[in-house]
């Protein structure tokens, strides 16, 4: 019987019907990882033609409502801002991985991190955040898991200067991470306390975490949208497994669709260490979201953590200034310095002041394939992909009027 596989569920909930898609990891391969850090300036492409199709339609839509329907947000030389943001949450997608996988959960020690920027917007970070708190928080109370320490963290964006405390000064005010500011000296007083405030006595139970660039930087490369994502994930693996505790579970937001060589190899080394992976997906794509749950840690041995350490400094630590200082960087350097790849991916925003971006294309490698695994992911994906093209083919196959003629120069 195959240690991988794939179901659908019509998930019912305040009578709508959802159809929800699991990509099951059970760990039953001893993968030996090995250090093969590789980095490259043009920025790695999908595995999928399915993937890469989806993507292009999206940049194309994405691109032109960007463009054209401006009269939703205050435009400004370093940003997009979006007027008055609002919360939709739904919990359809979160209730039902906890109904599913957290039933008879009762953690003690919990954890939640969102390192979601979102152009100083802290409230609206505090919000979101505060009802995905407050949602598992009754639902572990409801199971009877009254103990609890309840941590939670945000991006250290949100200080200044090294404050312990989250700045309710103006936007302006904030590191922009659209722009390069740490080449003038910014970005190192901004990330100062960050590894200090995030440093745990207890190991966790259960951990939380999300983050991605802010949704309307995204969407002008969103093309390269599941790049912008990488060192966010690398990040959250190499947190849970420092802090996550012996039969401890987690769930990770992201918004992406993992089809490329780091992806999949950044999901297998996570499987080793967990007795079951689950990649939870709903098919309305409007919300974009992956949820990735790992259930049972079986722990880390000391080589293995030794290569994280190793692979987590080469990526966060400013090397580019020969300094030894942790840099925040999570994908809001990405640009696209090609004219011929902007035209071609609908590339809309030009960036500037920008060192030459290094994207990641890839961190370890294992011992040997599998290549049951890499099938497992393309049938995933592929259904995935098939479901969103049905529902949002009027959306995604752009009208006519919505041509390059419309856009902006690059």
């Amino acid at each position: 019987m195959s240690s991988y596989k794939i179901k659908e569920i019509n998930y019912e909930t305040n009578n709508k019907n959802q159809k929800i898609i699991i990509c099951e990891l059970n760990n039953k391969n001893k993968d030996k990882i090995i250090f093969d850090y590789d980095s490259k300036y043009d920025p790695p492409d999908y595995n999928l033609k399915k993937v890469r199709d989806l993507y292009y339609k999206i940049s194309k839509y994405d691109s032109y409502n960007l463009t054209h329907y401006s009269n939703k947000f205050k435009v400004g030389k370093k940003n997009w801002i979006l007027f008055n943001p609002t919360i939709i949450n739904k919990n359809i997608y979160l209730e039902f991985i906890m109904n599913t996988y957290f039933k008879d959960t009762k953690p003690k020690h919990r954890l939640f991190m969102d390192l979601t920027y979102s152009c100083g917007f802290i409230r609206y970070i505090e919000q979101r955040t505060g009802e995905i708190v407050n949602y598992i928080t009754n639902f572990f109370n409801n199971n009877n898991s009254n103990s609890y320490i309840n941590k939670i963290f945000y991006n250290p964006r949100y200080k200044i200067g090294g404050d312990t405390y989250l700045s309710k000064k103006s936007e302006d005010d904030f590191f922009n991470p659209v722009f390069d500011t740490h080449i003038r000296g910014k970005q190192d007083t901004t990330n100062a306390f960050f590894l200090k405030d995030i440093s745990l006595k207890n190991k966790q139970d259960f951990m939380y975490l999300t983050g991605g660039l802010e949704y309307f930087h995204a969407k002008s490369l969103s093309y390269y949208s599941e790049q912008i994502h990488y060192t966010y994930f690398f990040f959250q693996i190499y947190y849970i497994l420092t802090n996550q505790n012996k039969n401890g579970s987690f769930i990770i937001q992201l918004n992406s669709i993992i089809d490329s060589y780091l992806g999949r190899t950044l999901l297998r080394f996570l499987k080793k260490y967990y007795t079951n992976l689950y990649l939870v997906r709903d098919v309305d794509f409007s919300s974009d979201c992956l949820y990735i749950v790992g259930k049972n840690f079986t722990g880390i041995n000391k080589s293995d953590l030794i290569i994280v350490k190793k692979l987590f400094k080469t990526i966060f630590y400013n090397k580019r200034e020969s300094s030894n200082k942790f840099v925040f960087i999570f994908g809001e350097e990405l640009n696209v310095f090609d004219d011929e790849l902007r035209r071609k991916k609908n590339v809309v925003r030009l960036f500037t002041n920008f060192v030459k971006n290094i994207y990641l294309s890839r961190l370890i490698k294992f011992n040997n394939n599998d290549l049951i695994f890499d099938k497992i992911i393309d049938k995933f994906n592929n259904r995935i992909c098939n479901y969103i093209m049905e529902k949002y083919s009027d959306k995604y196959n752009t009208p006519k009027k919505f041509t390059m003629k419309n856009l902006p120069n690059k």
